[in-house]
């Protein structure tokens, strides 16, 4: 015999031992008497061997059964305490989880998701990095962190993704820059000939504004260079609203200084060309428990709020 004996059939036989027959057993493990007998028979036939006595009055082990359950035993121990050790694996990782996302995710969706992540698991125990979406896919591609969520248009190869939610990036200025007065929509062109205030080489941000103006200018790009180079949402945003110069930024990232007045966002002549995916990353094909529940919660939320 090359392949292994089911689990529950060495349960059943183990049970006939304690009880003393096949009906009895058969009842006490929920299970059909009719199948319980044609299951030993089955593996009667693969074996060669007797495993019961078979009476008018019940079912009994033969010695051969006895002996296969001697043999049962220890198997099925560590069998129970192989499910039992998935079952902490699987709630630790559910319990536990540290993760890796850039500055937009983090700042205005991570949040929202771990509050309901929360929600389902009161005693977990979370941990977000905060960083660009470079140094995120960095950090999962050397197994650092088990999960990340990133901006960039560019996934790095080896990494498995999943789009969590869709973003947009908008121009915007200071209320006495002149673009706020404008009534024609901003062109890439244009966009592309003027110095900004912009996030650090390695920002999804960035890396889609600086995709967006080649696909549309790729002569310009190489020509203007950013006005000052910031590392962080807030820092970008405050230049910008103190007049530096204009700024391009998510959505998401200027919703409240836009509501109170501090940045004015310019029309754009084409808005889809900013338009991205923000997704989840990670390494190999399973996410552990916690993480693929996570994902599983940003998902649900793009789908609410679409």
């Amino acid at each position: 015999m090359t392949d292994w004996p089911d689990l529950a059939l060495l349960e059943l036989l183990v049970t006939i031992e304690r009880t003393g027959s096949l009906t009895a057993a058969a009842r006490e493990l929920g299970m059909a008497q009719p199948n319980a007998s044609r299951a030993i028979g089955r593996l009667e036939r693969r074996t060669g061997l007797v495993l019961l006595v078979r009476t008018h009055s019940g079912s009994t082990l033969s010695p051969s059964g006895r002996q296969v359950v001697e043999a049962a035993r220890p198997v099925l121990e560590a069998a129970g305490e192989l499910r039992s050790r998935l079952d902490d694996l699987a709630r630790a990782g559910r319990e536990s989880l540290q993760f890796a996302a850039s500055q937009t995710i983090a700042e205005h969706l991570a949040p929202r998701w771990l509050a309901a992540l929360t929600t389902r698991h009161p005693s977990a125990e979370l941990g977000m990095r905060v960083t660009n979406s470079e140094a995120v896919m960095g950090m999962v591609l050397a197994g650092v962190m088990p999960l990340g969520f990133v901006e960039t248009p560019q996934v790095l190869p080896g990494l498995s993704r999943r789009t969590v939610h869709t973003d947009r990036l908008v121009v915007v200025v200071a209320p006495s820059h002149r673009w706020a007065r404008r009534r024609r929509p901003l062109t890439l062109d244009e966009l592309a000939d003027t110095h900004l205030v912009v996030r650090e080489r390695g920002s999804g941000t960035r890396e889609t504004l600086e995709a967006a103006i080649l696909a549309a200018c790729p002569e310009r790009l190489p020509q203007v260079g950013p006005h000052l180079v910031l590392s962080s949402n807030v820092a970008v945003l405050g230049a910008c609203s103190a007049g530096v110069a204009p700024a391009v930024l998510s959505e998401l990232a200027v919703a409240n200084d836009v509501e109170a007045g501090r940045v004015v966002v310019v029309p754009l002549a084409e808005p889809e060309s900013l338009a991205r995916d923000l997704q989840a990353v990670w390494l190999g094909t399973t996410l552990p428990p916690g993480a693929a529940e996570l994902v599983e919660i940003a998902d649900a939320s793009r789908s609410r709020h679409a």
